[in-house]
């Protein structure tokens, strides 16, 4: 069976669980990856004592590393946060600390979301985050393994997403449980075959590594005492299903360019706002422009996925408030979408797609170009894309344009076409809601407008 023990503190029985199991968990503390079967899955989580969606990724990956006191195997997947929230808040940090330790040489699985709280559209953000493995947790109590908890990820994933790790499972307070295998009166044989009917389950689906059950060992929280596994026991969990084949590879940090296939005629890459200091309040939490516009990014290179002649990418760049010098992050930004574009074959239509929201009130819809593009390219495509979102806008909204070709986001794109859209206020509340509700349609627009004006069917 694909269980195993999600461990905080070690004890002799929890590592015990541990050699033998085909998936294990450990918690800032790796002695039960050590001990763990060759074969095993691993899964490692440090804890961090604020997981804020502003943390300097260098810093949440050094920690990481840190805490693993130089421990790493070929099975390995480092956990970032544990269960944050929105999704769309931490795409671009998760993005960012993903790609750092790669280059490290680790696997990384999140965005660990807690047990029923996350929906389609956070699936699809989590494409964006560059990981190994999707990770969340999948709780159960009186309604058994039911679809919006225990078996929630049967609803979002399809073949081509990243695999799914499920690092914390069992009984909990949620649909009339208490909190615990013990506090809701279950027996140690009861709950083993209960666990055990919980494996069989996953069984049926080849994409999930495996399910490690909160908690083995100990912990200095009263509250999980009744949820210790320890006195489990677990020999009819660890006998029977081979462990998965090895998931591929991590690519190095620098990997040989990848040919577009022979249907592809449109290179576009997306580069969201990385302007994180105009903040706003929305619903019950601080955002602010760059996680907007990374929600609308994630939702167009989603969209774009459905049309073969179609090669999208993100690329967000470090929030701006951390730059060092004037628009560091933008520039580097910048040159990673041309050095992407650069590997275009010849004969396929490379486009950079900058979008940002205005500040201030007022509810308007914008598109900027460079001049020097032949055939004022980028002036036209610019106008489509702005026509394309003003279906979706009021008719009384107002129209902005201009040529921004003496600002860095043109210029550091090189000989590819820029077109730079501002998709309507982020202190309008009608724009707000556009964008938030009407992503993955804004995303469609946006593309089909750019694909018919370069007459490409698509």
């Amino acid at each position: 069976m694909k269980l195993g023990p999600h461990v905080i503190i070690p004890t002799e029985r929890s590592q015990a669980w541990a050699r033998a199991a085909p998936i294990v968990k450990a918690l800032d503390d790796p002695a039960p990856l050590i001990v763990a079967r060759a074969d095993a899955i691993r899964v490692w989580r440090a804890y961090f004592p604020e997981q804020a969606p502003e943390a300097n990724p260098y810093t949440v990956r050094d920690h990481i590393l840190a805490s693993l006191k130089g421990y790493n195997h070929l099975r390995l997947y480092c956990e970032l946060f544990n269960e944050v929230s929105p999704t769309v808040a931490y795409v671009p940090l998760f993005r960012s600390v993903t790609r750092l330790l790669h280059e490290a040489g680790y696997k990384v699985c999140g965005p660990s979301w807690s047990t029923g709280s996350y929906s389609a559209d956070d699936w699809v953000m989590a494409k964006g985050m560059g990981l190994d493995a999707f990770s969340l947790h999948g709780y159960w109590a009186n309604q058994g393994f039911s679809q919006w908890n225990a078996l929630r990820y049967r609803q979002f994933w399809k073949p081509g997403d990243p695999p799914v790790i499920i690092t914390e499972c069992g009984r909990d307070a949620i649909e009339g449980g208490l909190g615990g295998w013990k506090r809701d009166g279950l027996t140690a044989t009861a709950y083993t075959a209960e666990l055990a009917r919980y494996g069989r389950e996953l069984e049926k689906d080849p994409y999930v590594l495996g399910a490690t059950v909160f908690t083995g060992g100990r912990s200095d929280d009263p509250a999980w005492q009744y949820f210790y596994t320890d006195e489990l026991d677990v020999s009819s969990l660890v006998a029977t299903t081979p462990v998965p084949p090895l998931p591929t590879p991590v690519p190095p940090p620098l990997p040989a360019p990848i040919p577009a296939p022979p249907t592809v005629r449109l290179w576009l890459a997306i580069l969201p706002s990385n302007q994180d200091r105009n903040r706003w309040y929305e619903g019950s939490q601080w955002t602010h422009e760059m996680a907007q516009m990374a929600l609308l990014a994630a939702r167009t290179l989603g969209t774009s996925r459905s049309y073969p002649a179609v090669l999208a990418k993100v690329f967000t760049g470090k929030p701006e408030s951390q730059d060092t010098y004037h628009l560091e992050s933008l520039e580097i930004q910048q040159m990673a979408a041309k050095v992407w574009l650069d590997k275009a074959p010849a004969g396929t239509y490379t486009v950079a797609l900058n979008l940002h929201s205005d500040s201030g009130t007022f509810s308007h819809v914008g598109g900027y170009w460079r001049r020097d593009v032949p055939g004022w390219v980028s002036k036209n495509l610019a106008a489509r894309v702005v026509t394309a979102l003003l279906a979706f806008w009021p008719k009384d909204t107002s129209i902005l344009s201009g040529d921004y070709s003496d600002y860095l986001f043109a210029q550091k794109i090189g000989r590819h076409c820029p077109v730079l859209i501002e998709v309507g206020s982020h202190q309008n509340e009608r724009d707000l809601a556009i964008v938030r509700e009407k992503g993955f349609l804004l995303g469609r627009s946006m593309v089909k407008a750019i694909a018919n004006y370069l007459g490409i069917p698509i």
